[in-house]
């Protein structure tokens, strides 16, 4: 598959579909690349190098890092907000990758699925009060290896927002913040049938936020969920380094954190949950 052209899913919200349960959704886009257990076409999220247009007789220049398929599928992950799509899910046998430097921003609770042989993420994923699943399996005769990595610089965010309708008259606004409510943070699994690794340095937020209303009261927003799960058939390791956020203010409810492995081991010291606060 190559793709190149722009996408619009865009739906329109008037200013009283403010809550999450009055919005109308934007778009869906669903790519299947793994209609074949052979079929192993690679997915980045990324610049594109190079060029992607099919030969003269239709087919698809190879991947030279993936001898017998096609060519990387390059995604722009800094446009899909503008396209409007709410829910984006990708599946593959081969490899998904967002490249570091490279920011995937979704539109407001967008939902992202990834589903591949290995994932790799060193850049962002922001996608406000939304839910992002990575999901790996491996296939047999497959080179991939099942695991899921985030790098020194990964981050992904699905915090909610902030929103502020009654402006401090300091401020010079005299208008209520008017935008959509989406104070209650989103969810983060990963789920891979290999090892995770989430690497010092990196991050994943939930965290909740919140609403000041017209009477100068607070509405807390909860903080969402994180599940973190390696589960090969022969065993797999989880090695968690990162930081991970699930705050609240007050009024409004911590996050939750959930840790599947074949063995778990738990410990409580001065550095647990430092950097990154309770979850």
């Amino acid at each position: 598959l190559a793709l190149d052209g722009e996408m619009q899913a865009i739906a329109v919200n008037g200013a009283r579909q403010r809550a999450p349960e009055l919005q109308a959704h934007g778009g869906t886009l669903s790519i299947d690349l793994a209609r074949t257990t052979a079929d192993n076409q690679a997915v980045r999220f990324g610049k594109k190098t190079g060029s992607g247009t099919p030969d003269e007789d239709g087919s698809l220049p190879t991947d030279p890092a993936n001898p017998g398929q096609p060519l990387e599928l390059v995604l722009d992950g800094s446009g899909l907000k503008r396209t409007g799509l709410q829910a984006i899910r990708i599946n593959t046998n081969g490899r998904i990758s967002v490249d570091q430097g490279h920011r995937v921003e979704l539109a407001e609770a967008g939902a992202l699925t990834l589903k591949g042989g290995e994932i790799a993420v060193d850049g962002q994923i922001r996608s406000l009060a939304g839910t992002v699943n990575l999901e790996t399996r491996v296939i047999g005769g497959s080179r991939a290896s099942g695991a899921i990595s985030l790098g020194e610089r990964a981050s992904i965010d699905t915090s909610g927002g902030w929103n502020n309708d009654r402006p401090a008259a300091s401020s010079g606004v005299n208008r209520y913040d008017g935008r959509p409510l989406r104070i209650d943070g989103g969810s983060v699994a990963v789920r891979a049938e290999g090892d995770v690794t989430v690497a010092a340095g990196s991050r994943i937020d939930v965290s909740g936020g919140a609403n000041r209303r017209t009477d100068g009261t607070i509405k807390a927003g909860n903080a969402g969920s994180i599940a973190l799960e390696a589960a090969a058939v022969g065993g797999s390791d989880l090695a968690l380094a990162g930081n991970l956020m699930g705050y609240a203010v007050v009024g409004g409810r911590g996050g939750s954190l959930s840790l599947t492995s074949d063995q778990a081991v738990l410990g409580v010291d001065d550095t647990l949950f430092v950097d990154g606060g309770p979850v």
